[in-house]
């Protein structure tokens, strides 16, 4: 079971919040680690745990190595939220522009198509191919307008099948072949146990036992 958990860790998983639209974004599927919560960026509206029902997979995205994952979700996290300042939004009452300002759906979205972009061009600044990524999508309209036209063409897009609202059943998902760097990973642990359990056989008995 570990085994089959880091291999799917090396793609972004974005969760919507169902109520709320706010967004969380983890390297492998299911939301198990109530920290991430912590990514919400306003303290006063972090859930006090995070309730599997109310969170739902807005965004897969596969054909990325663990690490590059972790380096787009890290530089995601770290992009400024600019919140409106129009005189119109300003009228709005205080509880109803706390609750828009929730919604970070198009927010996430942009900041995924930026960090893919810029990822693609660097890599080929490096004379190095962009990772072929598969965008899968709950709905559609999230990708935004003319969306063929504005995403990196090494992205393409897919719909994202989930049974229950949450379980993805996307075979291409699910049976993803583990990368040769978490492939390194698992036969570490398995060397480490392996190590630890032959000290502990060759380990002499202590005197008056």
């Amino acid at each position: 079971m570990a085994t089959k958990a880091l291999g799917r860790a090396r793609g972004l998983y974005f969760y919507r919040n169902i109520r709320t639209q706010q967004v969380i974004i983890n390297l492998s599927e299911g939301l198990r680690d109530d920290s991430l919560r912590n990514q919400l960026p306003d303290p006063t509206t972090r859930p006090p745990s995070i309730r599997k029902d109310l969170w739902r997979p807005m965004v897969v995205a596969m054909g990325l190595e663990e690490s590059v994952a972790r380096g787009l979700r890290q530089a995601i996290l770290e992009m400024p939220v600019e919140k409106r300042r129009d005189p119109e939004y300003l009228k709005k009452p205080i509880v109803r522009r706390r609750v828009l300002e929730q919604d970070m759906v198009k927010t996430r979205v942009e900041q995924l198509r930026h960090v893919l972009t810029r990822l693609e061009g660097r890599r080929v600044l490096q004379s190095k191919p962009a990772p072929e990524v598969r965008l899968f999508w709950d709905d559609p309209q999230y990708q935004g307008e003319e969306s063929e036209g504005t995403w990196p063409s090494s992205v393409t897009h897919d719909a994202l099948v989930l049974k229950r609202g949450r379980m993805i059943q996307n075979e291409a998902i699910i049976r993803a072949p583990i990368s040769e760097e978490v492939q390194a990973r698992v036969q570490a642990r398995k060397d480490h146990k392996a190590r630890y359990r032959a000290s502990q056989i060759d380990s002499p008995i202590p005197k008056g036992l």
